[in-house]
């Protein structure tokens, strides 16, 4: 089965190594009557044979559709009444390689075998309902990540978007490496064949952008001579890797991209060799951009923008408070700044909440003169910034409390230009969660 996939991934991705491709085609073809003659022995077999037949009936003239549907018939008749699906007794349960089990595994594997053949599709229906059905029931018990990728796989397969919460499901239990660059399913000895049904699911959903970092993690795992181990889990990599290249690979891009804005058309053609990555600049009067494609292909089409917006027109996160103290000298700003959380729900709090206090023209900060006003949430540290003409105090966390305190600035020149000043309060992980006061 392997001689299968590694042909149909270097069919993907464009090989020219056309005597290997040629050599594999010639494997696959004699192979191809030995492999029907392994099914009706087991269910794991069966449905293994019939995934492996639908991949070698692109490199042979003409399958043997009898057989094939005789495997079909037989598999539907080993379905359970609630619909799943249980190896013979007469296999051991030693006999089914990598994380399958009897149970929602097993099922959704011959489900996948199943939902991936157009002709079973139409001849049994019934029985692809039944089992999703029985998987659907089975899916909130489920804990065993192996488990859940191969139902989520199963279920997207059936082209139920209604079912896309499972993926998200999936996704949040994923693991990252390298800084990111890498994510992937840990499920000990079975990571690499979890982590291959869940990029096949996320390919299945059309998550192709989300999918790269899935695959960089599945084609790490092979060694200096293309190995990859266990046995099933190249398998399943292989099979996923090859399902999204067929999708992403440059090499058969086709399309066209037109851009519509003013009054102005731009057609920029996308071929195979146009690899690298192309820029175009949009006038900035633009307010308006429409983005058109058409052929096929892959690709990301990235609009990049700048803009400047008034803070003070926005609806506020924070009370914010100014309040000028007297002082004994004219060259001297003494402020009492105050400022808490305005909550959505209750006990929600800020995290990470900064006060940046900006001076008038020719003002200078004192930085022994920044002192707590109030003793409840006192601030964690100070940053004076650009000379002395700003400071931000940080504070760990800030919820409905009044949290206060003062700053002075004494005036060490003058300022020809005179203009307004202002203190912001936000969210330094969320900055949107903000508040703004001019003086």
């Amino acid at each position: 089965m392997r001689n299968v996939l590694i042909l149909d991934y270097l069919n993907a991705i464009g090989s020219k190594n056309t005597d290997m491709i040629n050599a594999l085609t010639n494997i696959v073809r004699k192979d191809y009557q030995t492999y029907l003659k392994t099914t009706q022995t087991s269910v794991f077999q069966t449905a293994s044979v019939i995934n492996t037949m639908r991949i070698v009936s692109k490199y042979i003239s003409k399958q043997n559709d009898e057989l094939l549907a005789e495997a079909f018939a037989w598999l539907a008749s080993r379905q359970q009444q609630s619909g799943q699906f249980d190896e013979d007794e007469k296999f051991s349960k030693n006999s089914l390689p990598g994380g399958l089990r009897n149970g929602i595994s097993l099922t959704s594997y011959v489900l996948i075998a199943l939902l991936e053949n157009k002709s079973a599709v139409k001849l049994h229906a019934s029985v692809i309902t039944k089992a999703l059905n029985y998987v659907f029931d089975q899916l909130p018990q489920v804990t065993e990540l192996y488990d859940l990728a191969i139902a989520t796989y199963a279920t997207l397969l059936s082209n139920n978007h209604s079912k896309y919460y499972i993926l998200y499901k999936l996704i949040s239990r994923s693991s990252n490496a390298q800084n990111g660059s890498t994510q992937y399913w840990d499920s000990g000895p079975d990571s690499i064949e979890t982590t291959s049904y869940a990029l096949l699911a996320m390919v299945q959903a059309g998550k192709y952008l989300n999918a790269i970092p899935v695959m960089r993690w599945l084609a790490n795992q092979y060694d200096g001579i293309g190995n990859i181990a266990p046995t099933q889990g190249a398998f399943m990599a292989l099979k996923a890797l090859t399902k999204l290249v067929t999708i992403i690979s440059p090499l058969r891009n086709n399309y066209n991209i037109e851009l519509m804005y003013e009054k102005e058309k731009k057609s920029i053609p996308i071929t195979s060799p146009d690899l690298n990555k192309l820029s175009f600049d949009i006038p900035s009067t633009v307010r308006d951009l429409g983005i058109n494609v058409t052929g096929v292909g892959f690709g990301v089409f990235d609009v990049k923008y700048e803009y400047t917006q008034d803070l003070r027109n926005f609806i506020h996160r924070f009370n914010l408070t100014l309040e000028k103290l007297n002082t004994t000298s004219n060259y001297e700003l003494k402020l009492k700044i105050c400022a808490s959380f305005i909550p959505k729900y209750s006990l929600e709090r800020s995290n990470q909440a900064l006060v940046e206090v900006n001076f008038p023209s020719g003002y200078i900060v004192d930085r022994s003169l920044i002192t707590d006003a109030t003793n409840v949430n006192p601030y964690q540290a100070k940053e004076i910034r650009f000379g002395g003409t700003s400071v931000v105090v940080f504070y760990e966390n800030m919820g409905t409390e009044k949290n206060c305190f003062h700053t002075t600035a004494h005036r060490r020149f003058k300022a020809d230009l005179k203009r307004p000043a202002y203190v912001l309060v936000y969210d330094k992980n969320d900055p949107k969660l903000n508040a703004i006061v001019e003086y």
